[in-house]
């Protein structure tokens, strides 16, 4: 949103400015014309410094009542800091979708187990609340199924929770989960 805003606001003063001051157009016949005639130039000082421009290129000046010529850099400023602004923000955008996109998915095996178990379990209207955990959902349903089946489940519940929560897990492990959930039935 706020880049749209910049860049909104960066094409109104483009606008703004090529009203106020338009810029002719020279094609490469015109400009070999006017290689030659001699160029008027027109000198200014600003702080200690003399600068000489054309003539046709002191549109960039402007008079403030009946102040002598200055230059006006504000608004070039003004652009130009909007412009780097919203320049930096689309590429930024840009380089985060990217890498957003690029980016690998990690993906928990075991979470993804305890998901399908969960799944199974809710399609029989034994679905798990937000709040419960592995253990606390397990004890709540118990009652609810068969001995055999309530055993199988307290074992996956218990592999589960070794292999998401221990600092060091084998695969043999992940394996023995894997299996006890695909074998399981409710």
């Amino acid at each position: 949103m706020v880049l749209f805003v910049l860049l909104g606001l960066s094409l109104v003063m483009i606008a703004v400015g090529y009203i106020s001051h338009p810029s002719a157009v020279y094609g490469w016949e015109q400009f070999q014309e006017l290689k030659k005639y001699p160029v008027p130039l027109h000198s200014f000082s600003v702080g200690g410094t003399t600068f000489t421009t054309e003539v046709s290129n002191y549109i960039v000046f402007n008079t403030w009542s009946t102040l002598p010529l200055q230059i006006s850099l504000a608004a070039l400023d003004i652009y130009f800091v909007f412009f780097l602004l919203g320049f930096s923000i689309l590429i930024t955008l840009l380089t985060l979708i990217a890498l957003r996109r690029h980016r690998p998915k990690v993906r928990d095996q075991a979470l993804s187990a305890w998901n399908t178990v969960s799944r199974k379990l809710s399609r029989r209207g034994l679905g798990r609340e937000p709040h419960e955990g592995p253990r606390d959902y397990v004890a709540r349903i118990a009652a609810s199924l068969t001995p055999a089946q309530a055993a199988a489940l307290g074992a996956i519940q218990s592999l589960y929770i070794r292999v998401r929560y221990a600092s060091e897990t084998s695969g043999s492990e992940l394996a023995e989960l894997k299996r006890a959930v695909k074998e399981f039935d409710v």
